[in-house]
């Protein structure tokens, strides 16, 4: 992988947490020009209307502080579990963002429900 594609893969991981959609939403089209050698790169951003963006709606991202809010833990608490990996709570990391889906906080609740 070249430093161009790696750099093209950085971008859109990183507008897609920014805008809260799915990366594979996000087009990157290369642009070749003859005027220039290197590549600009033209971002297509999917309509809000798009099935996929919907479908990510009602999933939102949440930062470390909202996530250990809803959960009931502080967010010292929640950091030391990601970097020791004590459970398995899915987070999405770009550069140094963390951001968590409210789907798979729900999901570490119900795992860790303990029925009578």
């Amino acid at each position: 992988m070249d430093g161009r594609t790696l750099l093209a893969q950085l971008l859109k991981l990183q507008l897609a947490a920014s805008l809260a959609i799915p990366s594979e939403a996000i087009s990157l089209m290369p642009i070749w020009s003859e005027s220039s050698p290197d590549r600009p790169l033209r971002v297509l951003i999917p309509a809000p209307n798009d099935p996929l963006v919907k479908s990510q709606a009602s999933d939102p991202l949440l930062k470390p502080a909202e996530a250990a809010e809803y959960i009931g833990v502080t967010e010292s608490t929640l950091s030391v579990w990601r970097c020791t990996g004590r459970y398995d709570i899915p987070y999405i990391k770009v550069g140094r963002l963390v951001r968590y889906r409210k789907s798979a906080l729900d999901a570490f609740l119900h795992r860790r429900t303990r029925d009578p």
